[in-house]
């Protein structure tokens, strides 16, 4: 899912990122927040030459947006992914097996921050071990780090941007389908 509010800069580049990396059991959802730019124009014609779904809304902001696309999505598992985003090519290869196998509620990872002025390309990591994590674990490990700064008490703090992360479907309606046409800030 892509929630995208006049993101004509990007738009393209970013879905054919996602295109690179498209199997035959995923969906790739386009949520155009009402932009005033050519965004809309761009998306429909992706849309003519690909599997891309477009939803077309109001203005309502991200997080409405995002729930929105969660709503047209049909699949378990949603990425959500921002419009200024791309992916490597390689990006899905190991998370289908990692949720086929262990059928997680969230899955975590990295990510590489590349800068537009050509500065060498940054890693950014979760200070998490690999691994499955049932609750006493996430209370644990994962939910103080949620909370805390980097470096505060020696460690790093996991990356909380959404992009980060793959959730399964139903964990993310049951919490977030009552937020919805709420505006959020």
């Amino acid at each position: 899912v892509i929630s995208i509010y006049n993101g004509e800069r990007f738009v393209e580049s970013c879905v054919l990122s996602l295109l690179k990396n498209k199997t035959s059991e995923m969906e790739i959802i386009a949520v155009d927040d009402g932009s005033s730019d050519k965004t809309l124009d761009i998306l429909t014609e992706l849309g003519k030459k690909t599997q891309l779904k477009i939803v077309s809304i109001r203005n309502i902001g991200l997080p409405g947006s995002r729930i929105e696309g969660l709503l047209a999505a049909s699949g378990d598992y949603i990425y959500f992914m921002d419009v200024d985003d791309t992916l490597s090519a390689d990006f899905f290869v190991d998370i289908p097996r990692e949720l086929e196998c262990n059928h997680p509620d969230i899955v975590f990872f990295g990510a590489q921050r590349v800068f537009c002025d050509n500065r060498k390309p940054v890693k950014i990591d979760n200070n998490i071990a690999p691994g499955i994590y049932d609750r006493r674990g996430s209370a644990k490990d994962i939910i103080p780090n949620f909370f805390c700064t980097p470096d505060l008490y020696g460690k790093r703090n996991i990356i909380t941007n959404v992009w980060a992360k793959v959730f399964k479907r139903d964990l993310l309606l049951s919490s977030l389908l009552p937020l919805r046409g709420r505006r959020i800030i």
